[in-house]
Order: structure tokens, then sequence, then C-alpha cells
């Protein structure tokens, strides 16, 4: 129930986040999004500041994991450490549910055992027909990330997916809504393949 709980509070942080990013900007395009061929994700000293690259694009360096994202997105780093990135897309009314545009949450942590099991058991822990719709566990797999996935739908539909390292886990919640077709899903998977665990 503590699983669920922690859910809704991210769907909820991520909406107000939505609204507040929509109330302080202006309409953006994708395009400005400028999707590498390639990310590279520079590793620097641990900090959670996101720091500038001549591609348009920001790298948040931690001492365990960095990550990029288009400067076009709006990021924030909550109390309890998931990161929070999100694009408005060109049709999205302020004040209302998600119809277009991206959020994307990242937490991460360590797990032990068997990763699928793991994954299995954070599943679980979202399990409540009150809430939520949750799909089984199915593997997950982007360029050389590979790792598993699940689908919640609630206040939304939020892909869950999990990528690991030994022992390291990388957390990404994501709701994509792209009635323009603008390639919204290239930039989340571009996002995802610039994950890089730090050793």
């Amino acid at each position: 129930m503590k699983k669920v709980i922690v859910s809704l509070i991210l769907t909820i942080i991520a909406v107000i986040t939505l609204y507040l990013f929509f109330a302080r900007s202006q309409t953006s395009s994708p395009e400005s999004a400028n999707i590498p061929d390639s990310v590279t994700t520079p590793v620097s000293s641990p900090s959670p500041a996101p720091t500038p690259l001549a591609n348009g694009w920001e790298t948040v360096s931690l001492s365990d994991l960095s990550f990029s994202y288009p400067s076009s997105f709006e990021y924030t780093l909550n109390p309890d450490n998931y990161h929070n990135l999100v694009f408005i897309g060109p049709t999205q009314t302020q004040g209302t549910e998600v119809y277009d545009g991206i959020i994307m949450n990242l937490d991460q942590g360590t797990f032990s055992g068997d990763f699928m099991e793991f994954v299995e058991s954070q599943r679980q822990n979202q399990l409540d027909p009150a809430v939520a719709q949750v799909s089984a566990v199915e593997p997950f797999s982007l360029n050389d990330k590979s790792g598993y996935q699940f689908v919640v739908e609630g206040l939304g539909t939020f892909e869950q997916i999990y990528l690991s390292q030994d022992n390291q886990y990388v957390h990404i919640s994501r709701l994509i809504a792209d009635p323009g077709d603008l390639g919204f899903l290239q930039i989340s998977n571009a996002i995802i393949d610039s994950i890089e665990f730090i050793r």
C-alpha cells in the first residue's frame, strides 16, 4: 500500500510540475529537442545541477548515475531524490490532464537477488484495483539497455521501466501523449538511452 501511495504522490508531483512549467513557459516545439544520433554523458563531479551540452541537451551527473535531456524540458529534483522531466506539447491546456507532452520521473536505488523478481515485487506494490490497472511484467530493450517494464493505468498511462547494472537499478516512470505525432517517444527513448551507471 505504501508503494501505491508513493506512486500517487509521484503522479501528483508530476502533474503539479507540469502545471507550474506550463504556467511559466510559452509553447515550445519538439524540434528544439534536437535529438542527437548518440548522446554522450560526460562524467563530472557529483552534482544534481544540469550541465549544458553543445547539442542542446543538458546532463545530470550524480555519484552513481548520469543522464541527459533536451534543454527544452523542465527539470526538477524533488526532496525524495526523484528527478522530474516535463515537456509541454503545443496543444496542452493549463490545468488539465496531460494529453500533449512528456512526463518522466527517474529514481534509483539498489536491490538484492534476482532483478526480475525485484521488478515483480514493485509491480505487486502497485496492485490496487481501486487506484489503477497494472499490466504484467515484460522485457524492455532499447539499443544496449535492457530490463523490465509494466504499465500502470490510473491518472494517465505510465510506463514503469526498470534498468539495472550489478545491484544498482534506475526506475523510469513515463507518460507520453503525442497527438501531433511530433516524435515524443523518440525523444523519451533518447533520454533513456543516455542513462549511464557510474561505478
